[in-house]
């Protein structure tokens, strides 16, 4: 899966998670742990930033991170955050 679409993906996730989508308690150790992982997915989605190096190593890091709070593969290739929680097979509060 190429970096852009993991950046879209975890743009997603975090307007989801901002606006009150998300089950805050489920999410909240993931979102504090990366919280530079997403900013920075959403700066190369607005393209607001050029990536370096150490950038993109934050980011594929953000994902593998995403993937295992998922219990997900992270070398699958996903359409979007929603078709991920729908793979996901836990009752996690996701309000459509």
């Amino acid at each position: 899966m190429d970096l852009e679409l993991k950046c879209m993906i975890l743009e997603e996730f975090s307007r989801d998670f901002t606006v009150g989508e998300l089950d805050r308690e489920f999410f909240s150790d993931f979102v504090i742990y990366n919280d530079l992982g997403l900013p920075l997915a959403q700066s190369v989605v607005y393209k607001l930033a050029d990536l370096t190096e150490e950038g993109t190593r934050v980011i594929e890091e953000t994902w593998i991170n995403l993937c295992d709070l998922l219990e997900l593969d992270p070398e699958e290739e996903y359409n979007d955050f929603e078709e991920m929680l729908d793979l996901f097979e836990s009752d996690i509060d996701y309000k459509e």
